[in-house]
């Protein structure tokens, strides 16, 4: 007599979302020790979803996950980080405004760099000079937007020249 294994027993089992629970992880996720356990459970329920058309939203894998929305972010916000999620999916999950961790000055400068091709740095500075920001200013906030993976996406995409 066999024992049957995990998946055998969920699909058998009464319960009609049973089958959808089995959910396939990288075999690596373990090896990352500094992983917190939000950024694992985050790990596996978006490789869980990885042949779904598109990620689920914030309030899925908070649901999924049985974590709050704040947890998720900063989960979302770490495995980015530690480059296990691809920037370009985060994005697509958080939204253009969602990232909390920038500044509405780096949010707007987004906004603007996305909205606008071929922009160069004195195209930038020029427009400094019509606010109340200065130079140093507009690189910290290129900084910001470098820092956290937008600027390199965003330079992709618009053929920016801003270095």
């Amino acid at each position: 007599m066999t024992v049957p294994g995990l998946a055998q027993v969920l699909s058998q089992s009464q319960h009609p979302t049973a089958a959808k629970r089995m959910i396939a992880f990288p075999a690596d996720l373990f090896e990352f020790p500094d992983l917190t356990l939000q950024e694992q459970m985050v790990s596996i329920i978006l490789s869980g979803t990885a042949n779904d058309q598109s990620p689920p939203k914030i309030a899925e894998i908070s649901r999924r996950g049985r974590m709050s929305s704040k947890h998720v972010m900063t989960a979302l916000q770490g495995i980015a980080e530690k480059k296990i999620l691809p920037h370009k999916v985060f994005r697509t999950i958080v939204g253009e405004f969602g990232d909390d961790r920038l500044s509405w000055a780096a949010k707007g400068m987004l906004t603007y760099l996305k909205n606008n091709s071929g922009v160069k740095m004195q195209d930038l500075i020029e427009l400094a000079e019509k606010s109340s920001d200065d130079e140093r200013m507009i690189r910290n906030v290129l900084d910001e937007l470098r820092n956290y993976g937008y600027l390199e996406d965003v330079m992709e995409e618009k053929s920016h020249q801003l270095e």
